[in-house]
């Protein structure tokens, strides 16, 4: 398929970063977790955000998508004039090197169409359950403290220290909400997995940079990505305006920023949720 695709889901989230400020990330990371209805698993990396994203624009109250077939598997179908939402994976093509003979795998780019639950007649879409905040969530702090990040509290700013391998943090009774105070924490934690002892992502972001700019987008969907899982309603931080306008350049330079800042903050997400498992096998 052409590249072009990348290009028009580049050009969805520039729409929708333009249109919503600072708060974009909050749109579209309060609706649950994009999933299939298929397999029940959820969708990830720039999937996550694609489908999200698009499910805000249109308006969907639902995060449920599948093929048109999958649709047709469950008894329902999609309406007539509907559009689909594409998504995007990787399929391997073996070739040929024609100098050494020797076989490569290629990475190639497909689509596929979905259509979210809102667009098909035929399923009775689950209600959603409203959770009231509180002042902590045993299940968020769970998830956060198996990673074993060092993280101090005190004072107004939140920041990764690489030098020290440390997340600094205001207390959580200086944030608005219990939900602000989780999703800045996990926007840091993201930060975290670039350490250079970890995924090293961190060597060339010098502040006021292009690569400083591209990590703090793999940062904010990072933290967009986890509060879909953990249930936080997520808040842009007092700074995330600041620095909207150099995402947008980014991605207006590079139609592939997008889909690199999406694996990157999906490999970093893995990475802080294979801490939880290794919690859990211990515990076992």
């Amino acid at each position: 398929m052409k590249n072009d695709i990348q290009q028009q889901i580049t050009n969805t989230i520039i729409d929708m970063m333009e249109t919503a400020g600072a708060d974009w990330s909050k749109e579209w990371a309060a609706v649950d977790a994009p999933h299939n209805i298929a397999s029940g698993k959820n969708y990830t990396g720039i999937n996550t955000l694609v489908l999200s994203a698009g499910a805000v624009v249109r308006g969907y109250e639902s995060n449920i998508w599948g093929t048109y077939k999958q649709w047709a598997d469950k008894g329902a179908q999609v309406k007539k004039g509907e559009k689909a939402t594409g998504g995007i994976f990787y399929k391997t093509l073996e070739i040929k090197d024609k100098e050494t003979d020797e076989k490569k795998r290629i990475p190639m780019l497909r689509e596929f169409k979905l259509f979210n639950a809102h667009q098909v007649d035929g399923f009775e879409i689950p209600a959603s359950v409203e959770i009231e905040p509180v002042d902590r969530d045993a299940s968020v702090d769970r998830y956060i403290q198996a990673t074993s990040a060092v993280i101090g509290h005190g004072g107004d700013s939140a920041f990764f220290m690489p030098s020290e391998d440390r997340i600094q943090m205001p207390r959580i009774e200086t944030f608005s909400s219990s939900n602000a105070y989780y999703a800045t924490l996990l926007h840091e934690l993201t930060h975290w997995t670039g350490h250079k002892s970890r995924l090293d992502r961190l060597t060339h972001a010098r502040f006021g940079s292009e690569d400083y700019a591209k990590e703090e987008l793999v940062a904010e969907l990072g933290a967009a990505f986890q509060c879909q899982l953990l249930g936080v309603t997520s808040e842009p931080m007092q700074n995330h305006a600041k620095y909207l306008n150099s995402w947008i350049k980014v991605l207006k330079d590079d139609k592939k920023a997008i889909f690199k800042a999406s694996a990157l903050a999906q490999k970093a997400v893995t990475l802080i949720e294979s801490y939880s498992e290794t919690a859990k096998e211990k515990a076992a």
